[in-house]
C-alpha cells in the first residue's frame, strides 16, 4: 500500500465548499457591481450637468439651472459611493441599501426634473430606475421596498402634474417596467443559483468517490485533519481503521470488475452501517477504506464481526465471494504523532491482523 501523504498537504479550500447560502450569494453579486454603476451613472450625471440647461431650457418654467444643480448633486452622490467601496471593498450588509439609496438617488432627481420642468416625460427616467432596480437588487424584499419608494415618489408628482388622460400612459410604462424588473431579477437570481448548484456539484465530486458515494481521500485526508485539531483541543484521542476487502482481487479475475464493483459497494454499505454518523468513512483506492473517528472505535474484532453480519444478510452470491474483510487500528497520539503516521500505523495493523490469521489458519489445517 503506498505511503500517505501528510494531511496538511491538501488545500483547505478544497473541501467543505458549500455555495453561498441565498442571501449571502445575493449580496456579493450587488457588492460585486454597485461601484461599478455607481461611477458609470456618475459619468452621466455630470455630463447631464451641462446638457440639461441646453436641452431643456425652452420647456423649464423655472430657472433650468436648477436642474443643473440637481445633476450635479446625484453625480457627486453617485461619485462617493464608487470612490468609497471601489477600492477598499463593501461590507455585505450594506450591499442592498446602498443599491437602494442609488436607485432612489436616481428617481429622486428625475422627479425633481418632472416638478421644475412640469413635463412628465421625467417617467422615462424613472422607469428606467425601477428596470435597472431589478438587475441590481436580489433581494426580493430590498426590491419591494425600492420600488414601492420609487412609485410612491412618482405618483404625488404625476398626479401633482394633472396630467388627465396622458396619466394612463405613463402609468402603463411604469407598471411595465416594474414586470419586466422583477422579470430580470429573477432571472438573474436564477443564474445564480444555477452557478452556485454547479460549483456545489464540482466541490462534491471532488472529494467524494463515485463507486460508493464515500469520501475520497482527498476528501478523507481533509476531514481527518479537521477532526483531530477538534479532538487535540478537546484532549480526545482519534482512531484510525483501516479496512481491506479480502478476496476482491480474486472476484476481479474470475468475475470481472463488474462483480468487483457490487463487492466494493456493499462493503461500503456495511461500514456505514457499523460507524457512527459523526465518523469519517471513506474510500482511500482500489479495496481499502479506511475510518477515522474521535474516541477509540470499535475493536477491530468486534468490526468485523458486524461485517461480517452485515455482508451475510446481504450477500446472496457466495459462490463469486465469500464475505471477508481485515481490519487494523490505530490510535492518536498512542501510536503516531500526526495524521499520516496514523494512517501508516493502522496499515501496519492490518497487515499483522491479516498474516496472524493467516498463520492461524493454516496451524488450525495441520
Amino acid at each position: 500500500m503506498p505511503r500517505r501523504s501528510a494531511a496538511r498537504s491538501v488545500p483547505d479550500d478544497q473541501f467543505g465548499v458549500d455555495p453561498m447560502a441565498p442571501r449571502v450569494r445575493y449580496d456579493v453579486a450587488v457588492a460585486a457591481a454597485l461601484p461599478w454603476a455607481a461611477g458609470i451613472l456618475a459619468v452621466c450625471y455630470l455630463a447631464l450637468v451641462f446638457v440639461r440647461p441646453l436641452v431643456l431650457a425652452p420647456a423649464v418654467s423655472r430657472d433650468p439651472i436648477a436642474l443643473s444643480v440637481s445633476a450635479l448633486t446625484t453625480a457627486v452622490l453617485l461619485a462617493s459611493i464608487a470612490l468609497a467601496f471601489r477600492r477598499r471593498g463593501m461590507p455585505l450588509r450594506l450591499a442592498h441599501p446602498l443599491t437602494m439609496a442609488v436607485v432612489c438617488v436616481v428617481a429622486v432627481d428625475s422627479l425633481a426634473e418632472m416638478i421644475w420642468s412640469g413635463d412628465p416625460r421625467g417617467t422615462v427616467t424613472i422607469a428606467l430606475a425601477v428596470t435597472a432596480a431589478g438587475a441590481a437588487l436580489l433581494s426580493t424584499g430590498w426590491f419591494l421596498s425600492t420600488i414601492g419608494v420609487v412609485w410612491a415618489g412618482w405618483l404625488v408628482v404625476a398626479t401633482s402634474l394633472d396630467l388627465g388622460p396622458a396619466l394612463r400612459g405613463w402609468l402603463l410604462s411604469m407598471v411595465a417596467a416594474t414586470v419586466l424588473g422583477a422579470m430580470i431579477m429573477l432571472s438573474r437570481r436564477r443564474g445564480l443559483d444555477a452557478l452556485a448548484g454547479a460549483l456545489q456539484h464540482v466541490a462534491q465530486a471532488a472529494v467524494r468517490d463515485p463507486l460508493t458515494g464515500l469520501t475520497n481521500r482527498r476528501g478523507l485526508v481533509m476531514l481527518a485533519d479537521e477532526l483531530v485539531a477538534l479532538a487535540d483541543r478537546d484532549g480526545d484521542v482519534v482512531s484510525c481503521t483501516l479496512i481491506d476487502i479480502d478476496g476482491l482481487k480474486a472476484v476481479n479475475d474470475v468475475h470481472g470488475h463488474d462483480a468487483g464493483d457490487l463487492v466494493i459497494v456493499l462493503v461500503a454499505d456495511a461500514l456505514r452501517s457499523a460507524f457512527r454518523a459523526s465518523d469519517v468513512v471513506g474510500r482511500w483506492g482500489g479495496d481499502e477504506f479506511v475510518v477515522v473517528a474521535r474516541g477509540c472505535g470499535p475493536d477491530t474484532e468486534v468490526l468485523e464481526e458486524r461485517v461480517h453480519a452485515y455482508l451475510t444478510r446481504t450477500w446472496t452470491r457466495f459462490d463469486m465471494w465469500t464475505p471477508a474483510i481485515s481490519a487494523g487500528r490505530a490510535l492518536l497520539p498512542d501510536d503516531a504523532a500526526d495524521l499520516a503516521g496514523l494512517f501508516d500505523a493502522a496499515d501496519v495493523a492490518m497487515y499483522a491482523r491479516r498474516a496472524a490469521r493467516r498463520s492461524a489458519s493454516v496451524v488450525a489445517a495441520d
